[in-house]
């Protein structure tokens, strides 16, 4: 076997074991670092699912808010029974929407 041939062995298997002894993860790819960015990853598209329910609940009765539905029902200009079920969905979105906004900014204040 050639000296080059060697060399390459001998630095491929060098490359191994600093990968295996996370000596590239020591910069940027900590576990650490990673399972945060994979957490806020998480919640804002889980934020975005929330979002795009919400809007298609107000784009349905033409509306902004839940409470503008709510202010709509009340002076007759839709059924509450036939909104019913939007309505308390609506309400359960905007709540998770919260949580989730709040946590999230837990998590971005605490540098997990």
């Amino acid at each position: 076997m050639s000296t080059t041939v060697k060399n390459r062995i001998w630095l491929n298997r060098d490359i191994r074991s600093k990968i295996k002894n996370h000596e590239i993860s020591r910069d940027y790819y900590k576990k650490e670092k990673l399972a945060e960015d994979g957490l806020k990853a998480y919640l804002r598209e889980r934020l975005r699912g929330l979002r795009v329910e919400i809007t298609a609940i107000y784009l349905k009765y033409g509306v902004s808010s839940l409470k503008e539905l709510d202010e709509k029902i009340n002076r007759g200009e839709l059924s509450e029974s036939d909104t019913f079920d939007d309505f308390t969905r609506l309400d359960y979105l905007e709540g998770e929407k919260d949580k989730l906004r709040a946590f999230l900014q837990q998590i971005v204040r605490a540098k997990i």
